[in-house]
């Protein structure tokens, strides 16, 4: 019977080599004493294979892992990068919200300082529209024949009032405005109407309350022309810079609508109303 095996290390690794005979090995102790080193050897081939195993195994790993480093911090600056370009993002639409809150405000604070100039207004109105029933009242003692021309000055003068009412609502409405300011064209003329026919009564003249009427109702409207010039000029900051960019974007989207100014009558009845002297 023959055993044939080939077994040598070379190198750190096994390969056939040679055939051997157990007849060549007539003692059984040399055939044992043969294997034992083959086996001896097998044993150190696996255990230097297993070694550069290892080596291969531990140096991929690194590889590996140096990859996954990289490809991480690949991630983290193209994250960073973003968040960096968000961030700046966000700062431009919060610099363009607060550009347009303060622009806003401007107009909101404008549209109110002539608001408030028009109450100034309202408030010497509603005294002369006092002050005009006492006139009629006192005229009608000796204008008992002026009958009609008494009734017009009342009526001039509810309308008027209703008129100021309504623009106080609404100061700066072109409607209300157009509406009141024909109604003071209309007080006006009807005022000037009965100054002329108290100027052929020199008693009425010379009656005290009359006097003190008249003087009352000229110092009402000396102070409504200074009140209407200076809510004029409230009117007119608030139009310009309504009107300006970038206000006037602001403007269009939150409909800040043109105010109208308060302008006198050029008629001549109007611009003698003021002068009540008896």
């Amino acid at each position: 019977m023959t055993a044939s095996a080939a077994i040598s290390i070379e190198s750190g690794c096994i390969s056939p080599a040679r055939d051997f005979s157990l007849r060549e090995h007539s003692p059984r102790s040399g055939l044992l004493s043969e294997v034992m080193r083959n086996r001896r050897g097998v044993a150190a081939s696996c255990r230097n294979c297993a070694k550069d195993a290892g080596l291969w195994y531990n140096t991929g790993m690194k590889t590996a892992a140096i990859m996954m480093c990289a490809a991480f911090a690949a991630l983290f600056a193209s994250a960073k990068t973003s968040m960096i370009a968000a961030c700046v993002l966000l700062a431009l639409v919060v610099a363009l919200a607060l550009w347009a809150v303060a622009l806003y405000n401007g107009l909101v604070v404008l549209k109110n300082r002539f608001k408030n100039a028009y109450s100034q207004i309202d408030v010497q109105l509603k005294r002369r529209y006092d002050l005009i029933p006492n006139l009629v009242e006192t005229a009608k003692g000796y204008l008992s024949h002026e009958r009609e021309t008494l009734e017009a000055v009342t009526l001039a003068r509810n309308q008027a009032a209703g008129a100021a009412a309504a623009l106080a609502k609404i100061p700066g409405d072109a409607g209300a405005t157009r509406a009141f300011s024909a109604a003071e064209s209309g007080l006006a003329g009807v005022l000037a109407r009965l100054m002329a026919v108290v100027e052929k009564y020199p008693e009425l003249k010379a009656d005290a309350q009359m006097s003190r009427v008249s003087e009352e109702l000229s110092s009402t409207e000396n102070r409504i022309a200074f009140a209407r010039q200076h809510y004029n000029d409230e009117v007119t900051a608030y139009n310009t810079k309504r009107e300006l960019f970038p206000s006037s974007i602001v403007a269009g989207v939150f409909n800040f609508a043109e105010a109208s100014l308060l302008e006198s009558t050029k008629s001549e009845a109007e611009r003698a109303a003021p002068q009540v002297k008896f």
